[in-house]
């Protein structure tokens, strides 16, 4: 397959967008979050916007689940998701972002690096339904 039917292909299933990188760190968005604990299980939704910042591109998803220490898939599958109760109304959230950046080797090849955020935040009914997080670490592997 050519780079030239590769890349836009690419580019449009992990959501990259074409504005340049505006030099603001990222922010994300929690919106309709709804942990709700019954008996010791623990099912959460909440729906999650992250903006173009900062080199990172943007995305939008639901994620459910289960409270639990492992990460979920979101419905967007490059974002996964862990809400662990912390009782007395109080959990922590995760939220782990995973995309592609294709680097052109300018000899027609195209290399394929893992980029990712990662952000967690403890938070409260205070907080609810809606609060922010703030991705402060990155994930990168060559492919």
């Amino acid at each position: 397959m050519r780079v030239s039917t590769l890349l836009p292909a690419l580019l449009s299933t992990v959501g990259l967008t074409s504005a340049a990188a505006n030099g603001q760190p990222p922010v994300w968005d929690v919106t309709n979050f709804r942990p709700q604990c019954i008996e010791g299980a623990c099912p959460y939704s909440f729906n999650i916007t992250g903006h173009h910042a900062d080199n990172t591109p943007s995305f939008k998803t639901s994620c459910t689940g289960e409270s639990q220490t492992k990460l979920a898939k979101c419905d967007n599958s490059t974002v996964h998701s862990s809400v662990i109760a912390l009782g007395d109304s109080k959990w922590h959230v995760q939220v782990r972002f995973v995309w592609f950046k294709p680097i052109p080797d300018g000899r027609g090849n195209l290399t394929l690096s893992t980029q990712g955020k990662q952000a967690e935040r403890n938070v409260s009914k205070a907080d609810f339904p809606h609060f922010t997080l703030n991705p402060d670490s990155g994930v990168g592997v060559a492919r």
